[in-house]
């Protein structure tokens, strides 16, 4: 086993896009990406990374997938097959015929016009925040800040949150490793969800009481009461 796959064994969350493994996984024709969670528009690296790599996705998760595809046929989805059977089947016609094998891949192929969805290439050029952004500037969150307030002041005031935009589970699921190893940082996901659930309850205590504040008091009391586990309580300050 090679260096660069023996690290991605003990650590492969901090190695999403390392070179080792996506030259690993270059070298098949289809990839499963079935996401943690099935959320509308929850679409990570399992979705994005195959096709980074010209290979086709086999994909189950969010309902809303198809709105982000490169074309209108970049990937083999999972719950337009009645059964197993059915799915296998096709995989096999695709793995046995390159041209048609080759249609899932034009965003790879196609030079002149890689990318037919309007609407990905809209938010691609649009969107002022995203992960990875290596810019100079704001942070990652405080750029979604920007962009939630400029929505909420350019957006009519009909336009409500519902359950469809925050219904994934709080705690990941993730694969066990040889050994039964947790994967380093695993549990960054889970507080880092805990820590902005905490983040948005104090704020709308903060504008319900017509508390003014500064940065540091906003940080000091969200740094007490996660570490006292206490964020669902209300503050005695």
């Amino acid at each position: 086993m090679s260096v660069g796959l023996f690290s991605l064994q003990k650590d492969y969350l901090n190695n999403l896009y390392s070179p080792e493994l996506l030259r690993f996984l270059s070298e098949y024709k289809f990839m499963i990406a079935i996401e943690n969670a099935a959320c509308p528009d929850y679409i990570t690296e399992k979705f994005w990374r195959p096709l980074i790599m010209g290979v086709i996705p086999i994909y189950f998760g969010s309902p809303t997938i198809k709105d982000w595809q490169p074309n209108s046929k970049s990937a083999i989805f999972v719950n337009d097959f009645h059964n197993p059977q059915e799915l296998v089947k096709y995989l096999n016609k695709l793995a046995g015929n390159q041209q048609l094998y080759d249609s899932y891949r034009q965003h790879k192929l196609n030079l002149r016009n890689p990318i037919s969805n309007q609407n990905l290439l809209h938010n691609l050029v649009t969107r002022q925040y995203h992960i990875g952004d290596s810019s100079s500037g704001a942070s990652l969150f405080e750029k979604f800040e920007c962009a939630v307030c400029y929505h909420v002041i350019n957006t009519a005031r009909n336009v409500k949150a519902d359950s469809r935009h925050y219904n994934c589970p709080l705690e990941p699921v993730y694969a066990q490793l040889e050994g039964q190893e947790i994967p380093q940082n695993v549990a960054d996901w889970r507080s880092m969800m805990e820590v902005g659930q905490c983040q948005a309850k104090l704020l709308d205590e903060f504008f319900r009481r017509n508390l003014s504040f500064t940065d540091a008091e906003f940080d000091a009391e969200l740094n007490r009461r996660m570490e006292a586990n206490s964020c669902n309580n209300s503050s005695n300050t």
